[in-house]
């Protein structure tokens, strides 16, 4: 039953991205079936070709046939940079010697489709300010509609998406959700951590767009309830990191009150519901990160991720260049990876997006995507007297903490477009619209 609902809405996004006459209404549309379906759901069984990179490649073909594609590429800002990190990626064929050349190939251009490249696709999808305030209802439904499927999840104690999709295989079960912290719910994806930044996300945008005070914090109440739901810290601490940000661009000001808020609506919630175990040890988690690194409690604290960053630097020194190959750590640290055989216990569990970096590509890589992120950061940076400006450079920061401190797999398509699409529209504001023509 699930699994028919999936094929219908994946069907009904492929349609209305490429039928769509506007490009905003199209992104919109690509944006949430990165967030509403399951990045493991497939139409039909056909090696890599899942929603995700289905519903990319779908994108291109409309901004092929809309003809923008030639033109926002000769004023996209990071077009050597993603040249040099696809043909990185292109370079895997020669380099992995333990998978056939087109499996090399089609996880090549998978993970190069769902990560960089989205920021060129919603850079190329920018229209105009106004028609994407214009959108805010849309957005503001599809916030709803995923924040109620993760609360749903976790109030029937079961991650029944995921479980439909990866049967057997599901990480996420009724018992494997368990932990210190409580069931964790999954909602739409295949891991809470990805259900607790994407609820972030969209707190941050409609925050910034929603002008109804009300239905403004009616929704933001939604997501909260959902990030508490995913019973993980780092979505938590990255939605804190990416509200200061972006009252930064702002004053001051803004970000006492803030601070001031949330403290004051912790110290409530600790008031009111001091005999939940569950949230008690999720808001203790939470401060010992900030207190301690993560000593006290379950998870990954700072002695993990040492051992981890020593045991990485050991497999880079193997090969510092090009790496071991792209999905290297994947089939090392999985119980049924390629390479389980060879596991090492200081890897179990590595989490950043850095230690897979220098593993599977080696410097080549690791010094072009920071290059990549240094020159986004910077164009945003210089470029924060521009209203939607705080709102992308906000989202940069907290994805990039993301990949940087939790399991990447799956983050890349969720911010990246949105990242892409403000990109689109400082060039827009400092070239003009008669660059840009949408």
């Amino acid at each position: 039953m699930i699994s028919a609902i999936l094929s219908v809405a994946l069907i009904a996004i492929a349609l209305g991205i490429y039928r769509s006459k506007d490009t905003t209404a199209s992104f919109l549309l690509y944006a949430t079936g990165m967030c509403l379906m399951h990045p493991s759901f497939r139409l039909y069984e056909f090696g890599a070709f899942y929603s995700h990179l289905f519903l990319t490649l779908i994108m291109l073909a409309k901004l092929y046939k809309s003809g923008n594609i030639k033109k926002c590429w000769s004023v996209f800002p990071l077009k050597r940079l993603t040249v040099g990190i696809f043909f990185v990626y292109l370079l895997q064929v020669f380099i992995v010697d333990w998978m056939p050349a087109f499996k090399i190939i089609m996880a090549s251009v998978r993970d190069f489709s769902l990560s960089y490249l989205c920021v060129f696709i919603g850079f190329c999808c920018f229209q105009d300010e106004q028609s994407l305030y214009n959108r805010t209802k849309s957005i503001n439904i599809f916030a709803i509609i995923f924040a109620l499927i993760g609360i749903v999840s976790y109030i029937n104690q079961s991650n029944f998406i995921s479980e439909a999709i990866e049967g057997d295989e599901l990480m996420w079960s009724a018992d494997n959700a368990l932990s210190e912290r409580g069931f964790r719910a999954t909602g739409t994806q295949h891991s809470p951590n990805i259900m607790g930044l994407i609820s972030g996300i969209y707190i941050l945008i409609i925050n910034h767009m929603e002008k109804n005070k009300y239905i403004k914090h009616i929704i933001i109440l939604l997501l909260l309830v959902n990030i508490i739901c995913c019973a993980t810290r780092a979505p938590f601490v990255t939605l804190i990191l990416m509200l200061l940000v972006y009252y930064l661009c702002f004053s001051m000001k803004k970000i006492v009150i803030a601070l001031a808020g949330g403290l004051i609506l912790v110290i409530t919630a600790n008031m009111f519901l001091a005999d939940n175990e569950i949230l008690q040890s999720y808001i203790g988690g939470v401060a010992d990160i900030f207190l301690t690194g993560g000593e006290n409690t379950g998870g990954s604290d700072m002695d993990l991720r040492m051992r981890q960053l020593m045991t990485t630097l050991g497999y880079f020194s193997q090969n510092p260049i090009f790496g071991h190959g792209n999905g290297f750590v994947s089939n090392l640290v999985s119980e049924s990876g390629l390479f389980s055989m060879l596991k090492i216990d200081d890897l179990a569990g590595a989490e950043g997006y850095l230690f897979f970096l220098l593993i599977d590509f080696g410097i080549s890589l690791t010094f072009l995507v920071l290059l990549f992120l240094v020159k986004l950061f910077k164009i945003f940076i210089h470029n924060r007297r521009y209203p939607l400006s705080a709102l992308g450079l906000s989202i940069l920061a907290g994805g990039t903490f993301f990949i940087l401190s939790s399991r990447p797999d799956n983050s890349f398509e969720c911010f990246f477009p949105w990242v892409g699409l403000v990109l689109g529209y400082i060039t827009n504001c400092k070239y003009g619209a008669n660059q840009i023509d949408k």
